[in-house]
């Protein structure tokens, strides 16, 4: 038989509906139509008959209390305005008790809580060591102390005296000592430590013996059943007299006989003190009592068994002691008042009612929550502040990740490692030829689609070839010269009488122009041959990026591998360098493989940071404090706590991400080591050599191709405008020779006209002025006296009157018959000059003499030639 053990007798209710008061505060509080929580209306009134069902076994009574319980806690949360008739009987002496308050029913609904998890404790066989059933007794009498204790603490003005502080408190004491009985049987059974065991039986035995003499106070506890104080008494001296006993034992095992004699037979008093209270209990009267559920049906028979036990193994131990100390020790024995006091041990704590709801089993039994799109607004409240809390925690970890991410982009470049590794990968048979700059296969790309080397060759032919401006230019000059020095023999034989304007007054405008022009075209000219110059001195190299980018590529690899240096070895000391410098290239390529390595884990932290971001997001996301917030409503300040709490959740995301950027340092350090090491390693000796080399002989090349690219961009620009300046150059001297050749033959008619009107007596000036003008037009002109000369020359016209002069100074006497001939001669001349001026066309529109020159030409300055290519 097992020791009995006390639960807690339950209180009884009548039904009650709720769902007419939860309606009317949804549609007055929430300002929602009852209609939409009709089941969950239903459900209330539904749990709450099926918790307070008295058919229900204790187990299953146990978990309906504990569904029930949290329905209670939600509304409380929702509906703290909630009020009803609730009914209670007093569970030791069934009066009933009527209260409106919320809080009434869940003090009750605890108290039925405890009730049925110590029965259940009770009831559980704890004589199979193959079964839970001991650990299960010991936890449920915890579970129900920790019940009561929240009773105690949370509910101050009982209306009930089974609610009352004291009370509770009382009954809270013999769950815990109920349970500390059960550790000691435990310990008993397992054979523990004599010492402890003698310690844990003191502690149980003082705690009933307290409850024993305070349950004698019939004023707070009179309602408690005289058989519970029975059984109280009972184990304070049994328990006592175990104490003594494995005290004793505890003795003995220290040589300390006599002591261990005199505890030996104080147990034995003791357990012959319980065993008369035993004997003296009226347990007939047991099966009547209205407490039949509280304590198990055999109370009587196991009491009376255990007292039985422990009475025979302490009689037996007495025996053997008092005759070993008659026959060996002969110890002299302390007396009873002079015993040390029993150390005393408490193993059992309440369990707290919100570890109990935590549990695994307590959790399933929950139903889900009632009314969950009612949240009050003060809870709403709080669940923005917290989550302003989770956005600044989201944007910390966001800014620290793209500043890492910003670093290690930073550092790969500043340390250019891809570069770097690829400079050694012949030490793993992985060479890679050299690859042109992006610049300079941008540059042969455009070199490929653009003009083509031939069209420029062309193009630059055109421009370079002798202009038909310039000699349109010279002779302008040279007539312009012609006509002065002719100009002014007249004047130096006429003196006063030749009044026609010197050709420099009349024609300076025009002679600037012409001049201007003249230089213009001989710095053009000297451009074109220089851009020429600078055409052919590149015209390979453009005609090479005319290929396109794999004919520079083909080029680059092609320098590399000529570049190479070649060293003739020793013969004598072959054998020895060649195995010192493979050794030291094995070394050199694990070195290289090691920093490839932790380039890769490197360059793989981004996406791991950013997975581990979103994970961090989507957990934030989706976290919904909503119903700890509501479950902690009433507690003040919590708020602080609770976020730090919530918060938590997301400590290893965080932690993660900060390693993860901790290591990115750590391991840049190790790249930039190793590549320092690489740098000046015996075994990357031979393959810096080889890079070197080919370093210098594609720079040189590259240097080279974008000279050409920039001469090939320059030349191309140049030659648009330079086409255009001598088309213009051309027309500008076609139009000032055109001005010229009209304001000679305007001077030289003006001069006929001067020479006509004047009485000349030397005949030799006309001559020599008639020559004069025959001269220039023959040089001018071989086809003058065939295509533009009329019939009837001018000079025969003038010889004529030449002629007449002479025969008028000569013969007075004729001059009616001269001066008919003469006049006939001037009207001949005069018809003359007529037809002459009519060949000449219409000048163009411009100003006479003036020229206008599309590059910038003003009076004052010179034109300017096309732009000169810069050097290179």
């Amino acid at each position: 038989m097992q020791t009995p053990y006390i639960a807690l007798p339950v209180k009884v209710t009548r039904e009650v509906a709720l769902a007419p008061g939860i309606s009317a505060l949804i549609r007055s509080v929430y300002e929602q139509s009852a209609d939409a929580f009709r089941e969950d209306l239903e459900r209330v009134d539904q749990t709450r008959k099926d918790a307070t069902n008295k058919l229900s076994s204790d187990a299953t009574a146990r978990d309906l209390l504990f569904n029930w319980f949290h329905m209670l806690e939600m509304l409380e949360l929702r509906f703290p305005e909630l009020r009803a008739s609730f009914s209670w009987q007093d569970a030791f002496t069934g009066t009933e008790v009527t209260q409106q308050a919320l809080a009434y029913e869940k003090a009750s609904v605890i108290y039925n809580c405890a009730a049925r998890i110590s029965t259940v404790g009770m009831q559980l066989d704890r004589r199979d060591p193959q079964t839970d059933h001991v650990k299960r007794c010991y936890t449920a009498f915890r579970q129900a102390a920790g019940l009561l204790d929240y009773i105690h603490s949370n509910f101050l003005h009982a209306p009930s005296n089974d609610l009352g502080s004291k009370f509770v408190q009382s009954l809270k004491t013999l769950m815990l000592v109920q349970a500390a009985e059960v550790f000691l049987e435990k310990s008993i059974a397992d054979h523990k430590g004599q010492a402890l065991v003698s310690k844990l039986a003191s502690h149980v035995a003082g705690s009933y013996a307290s409850l024993a003499e305070e349950w004698q106070d019939s004023t707070e506890f009179g309602a408690i059943p005289a058989m519970w104080r029975g059984i109280a008494q009972y184990k304070a001296k049994c328990l006592a007299a175990v104490a003594q006993l494995y005290a004793g034992r505890a003795e003995d095992s220290a040589k300390n006989h006599g002591l261990a004699l005199a505890r030996y037979r104080y147990a034995d008093k003791l357990i012959k003190e319980a065993h008369r209270i035993v004997a003296n209990l009226q347990w007939f009267n047991y099966p009547s009592m209205m407490f039949t559920s509280t304590m198990p049906a055999d109370t009587s028979a196991a009491a009376t068994a255990q007292v039985k036990s422990v009475n025979g193994e302490i009689a037996e131990t007495l025996r053997v002691a008092e005759r070993d100390n008659d026959l060996v020790y002969h110890a002299l024995l302390p007396k009873e008042d002079a015993l040390p006091a029993l150390e005393a041990i408490n193993v059992s704590k309440p369990i707290t009612i919100r570890e109990t709801f935590a549990m695994p089993e307590v959790q399933r039994v929950l139903g889900p929550d009632i009314f969950p799109a009612l949240v009050p607004l003060s809870v709403h409240e709080s669940a923005s502040v917290y989550s302003e809390e989770q956005a600044k925690l989201v944007r910390t970890e966001t800014e620290r990740v793209e500043q890492a991410n910003e670093d290690l982009q930073a550092a790969l470049a500043s340390i250019d490692a891809n570069t770097a590794l690829s400079q050694y990968a012949s030490l793993n048979g992985q060479s890679e030829p050299p690859k042109p700059s992006s610049t300079l296969l941008d540059h042969a790309s455009i070199v490929a689609s653009g003009q083509s080397v031939g069209y420029i060759q062309k193009q630059l032919a055109a421009v370079t070839q002798r202009n038909p401006a310039e000699s349109l230019l010279r002779d302008c000059l040279v007539e312009l010269d012609e006509e002065n020095r002719t100009c002014e023999r007249l004047r130096v034989q006429h003196e006063h009488r030749w009044t026609q304007e010197p050709i420099g007054v009349v024609a300076g405008t025009l002679r600037r122009n012409l001049v201007k022009y003249q230089e213009a075209l001989h710095d053009a000219q000297s451009q074109d041959q220089e851009v020429a110059s600078l055409w052919n001195s590149v015209y390979d190299d453009v005609a090479l990026l005319h290929q396109g980018p794999e004919a520079v590529t083909a080029l680059l690899r092609k320098a590399a591998r000529s570049a190479h240096p070649k060293q003739m070895p020793s013969l004598v000391d072959l054998d020895e360098d060649n195995s010192l410098e493979s050794q030291a290239e094995s070394q050199a390529a694990k070195l290289l493989q090691d920093t490839k390595n932790l380039v890769y884990q490197i360059q793989e932290f981004p996406k791991q940071r950013n997975d581990q971001l979103q994970e961090l997001k989507a957990r934030v996301r989706g976290d919904d404090i909503s119903r700890a917030l509501l479950l902690n409503r009433r507690v003040e300040n919590v708020e602080p706590k609770l976020f730090a709490a919530e918060l938590a959740k997301y400590t290893p995301l965080q932690s993660q991400l900060m390693e993860s950027i901790e290591k990115q340092a750590t391991m840049i350090d190790q790249v930039r080591g190793n590549l320092e090491k690489l740098a000046t390693h015996p075994g990357t000796s031979k393959i810096r050599k080889q890079r070197e080399a080919s370093a210098q002989a594609t720079t040189e090349i590259e240097q080279r191709l974008t000279r050409a690219f920039h001469a090939y961009t320059e030349v191309s620009a140049v030659l648009g405008s330079t086409k255009s300046f001598h088309q213009e150059i051309q027309r500008q001297a076609e139009q000032l020779h055109f001005e010229t050749t009209r304001l000679l033959s305007e001077r030289r008619a003006e001069r006929e006209r001067l020479l006509s009107t004047m009485h000349l007596d030397s005949p030799s000036t006309q001559n020599l002025h008639f020559e004069s003008h025959s001269r220039q037009d023959a040089g001018r002109n071989p086809a003058y006296n065939q295509a533009n000369r009329p019939t009837g020359s001018i000079s025969d016209d003038l010889h004529a009157l030449r002629l007449h002069g002479d025969s008028s100074s000569r013969n007075s006497g004729s001059n009616t018959n001269m001066s008919n001939s003469w006049l006939q001669t001037q009207s001949r001349l005069n018809q003359g000059y007529a037809k002459n001026e009519s060949r000449w066309p219409d000048p163009p529109s411009s100003t006479m003499y003036q020229a206008t020159p599309s590059r910038s030409i003003d009076g004052n300055s010179k034109p300017k030639a096309p732009p000169r290519p810069p050097r290179i």
